[in-house]
């Protein structure tokens, strides 16, 4: 069990090594030998904690509803106008459960969030609609929702449907997995951004009067009572500004609004 004190956050402790590691011979592949280290992960089960009191605000949560859903999943947002005819195009926007249309594969691999060579250089004026479609994020979750056997026209919520109004109306406590599969978005990445963030369906595309992003505070006003709280986006771990521990930002804040445990992303993600 491990409390991790500021920028120690950010240290994947589960891969450190428990004795050293011999140097590959050179022209062995690149990565090919890391299944033969010795990760501590594979000898105690590592888990990672916020604070000392989350361990007692863990144990004094009551056990979930035996009547839960098995799964909820946002994924593949519309953030501008221009993006719906691709959103269209790779399935039903409510929530099809189909894999992704041909051609995702396709898709430049790009980062589920900006970096700041992005916001700065070739955005003047950062918002949602500066952010690149994820349209293999929608095949992700479906196959999520089809491995825990969820109504993928009840349960996922894909294209508009993945809009910060609907994660506020419906009754996220009702899941045990709930999942978010977009850009995660630090302090600074878009104009006017002071807390992590994940990026949704953009108003000028669901006719909403909210601003698209769910925030850190934002997060904190949820109730949940998941079992497992997924994010896949970049930096979902980190923290609500510079030198901040690194899971205070969304991670902790889905923790608080009632998830059990986390699965967060420190670094970006490729996708």
């Amino acid at each position: 069990m491990v409390v991790p004190h500021r920028v120690l956050g950010q240290l994947p402790f589960a891969l450190f090594p428990t004795r050293p590691v011999a140097q590959p011979p050179a022209r062995q592949p690149l990565f090919s030998e890391y299944r033969e280290i010795p990760w501590l992960v594979r000898e105690h089960s590592m888990t990672m904690l916020p604070t000392v009191s989350s361990l007692g605000t863990l144990r004094r949560m009551p056990p979930g509803a035996a009547e839960r859903r098995w799964f909820a999943g946002f994924a593949d947002p519309v953030f501008s106008p221009n993006s719906i005819e691709i959103a269209s195009a790779i399935g039903n926007e409510a929530g099809s459960g189909r894999p992704a249309a041909p051609g995702v594969a396709d898709v430049p691999v790009r980062l589920r969030g900006l970096t700041k060579v992005e916001t700065i250089e070739k955005q003047t004026s950062a918002g949602l609609s500066a952010l690149p479609p994820l349209p293999d994020t929608r095949e992700e979750v479906s196959q999520i929702a089809e491995a825990l056997g969820a109504d993928p026209n009840r349960d996922v919520f894909f294209g508009k449907a993945a809009s910060e109004a609907q994660v506020k109306a419906m009754d996220l406590a009702a899941y045990k997995v709930v999942a978010f599969a977009t850009h995660g978005l630090m302090p600074g990445d878009l104009d006017g951004l002071v807390q992590p963030a994940l990026a949704l369906s953009a108003p000028q595309v669901t006719g909403g009067h909210q601003d698209g992003l769910l925030t850190m505070g934002e997060v904190l006003g949820l109730r949940l009572d998941a079992d497992w709280l997924v994010l896949s986006a970049c930096n979902s771990g980190a923290g609500d500004g510079a030198g901040a521990e690194a899971i205070s930002g969304l991670g902790r804040a889905f923790f608080y609004a009632g998830a059990r445990s986390l699965l967060v992303s420190n670094w970006p993600v490729e996708t």
